[in-house]
């Protein structure tokens, strides 16, 4: 009889088809299938713990399938990028040969497009991202030092005045703690 190992029953194999079961596959329907005595198998079910061994057995299919499903999307993902470039760097090298005016055979000549800067740039800071790079950089700078109002005047007018050397427009003194710089732009 399946279930039965020399007279007893094999109850690793029954925990294994009860853990691993689907939600039809109670304790009672396990004994019911193995012609036994439910109050045994519910002993052996508890004294087993066979419920959080399949409540932690299906916790780790979840896992298992999420990782699957993020798996096969992080391969599409990487799929669609690699076609979104082939058909950038495709775009690239067209745009390349239209640079220049082409004569067609029939002496048709297709004067050469213009690309100018600010288009390069559109189409540089749209590519950055794709290829895994920021489009634009910013960078902030901190001295790290605190200008209260005790300052001594004759301190706080040359700071000013080595502001001005190195470029940058000051405040009116007392208002800000330090001069302000002009912004920066992208690196």
């Amino acid at each position: 009889m399946p279930g039965h190992s020399s007279g007893r029953f094999d109850w690793e194999a029954l925990e294994l088809e009860y853990v691993t079961g689907g939600d039809d596959l109670s304790v009672r329907e396990l004994a019911r299938r193995h012609e036994a005595s439910f109050s045994h198998f519910a002993v052996q079910a508890r004294n087993r713990g066979w419920e959080q061994k399949r409540r932690d057995y299906r916790a780790r299919s979840l896992v298992v399938a999420e990782d699957e499903i993020m798996n096969k999307m992080a391969v599409r993902v990487a799929q669609v990028k690699s076609d979104a470039l082939d058909v950038i760097h495709a775009a690239i090298l067209k745009m390349g040969v239209d640079l220049h005016d082409r004569k067609l055979e029939d002496g048709t000549i297709i004067p050469a497009i213009q690309v100018l800067p600010g288009d390069m740039a559109k189409l540089l800071d749209r590519l950055m991202p794709l290829i895994g790079q920021p489009n634009n950089i910013s960078e902030n700078r901190n001295l790290g030092i605190d200008l209260t109002a005790d300052l001594p005047p004759d301190a706080a007018r040359l700071i000013e005045e080595l502001a001005r050397e190195r470029g940058t427009q000051p405040e009116p003194v007392g208002r800000r703690s330090l001069p302000s710089s002009r912004a920066a732009g992208p690196n």
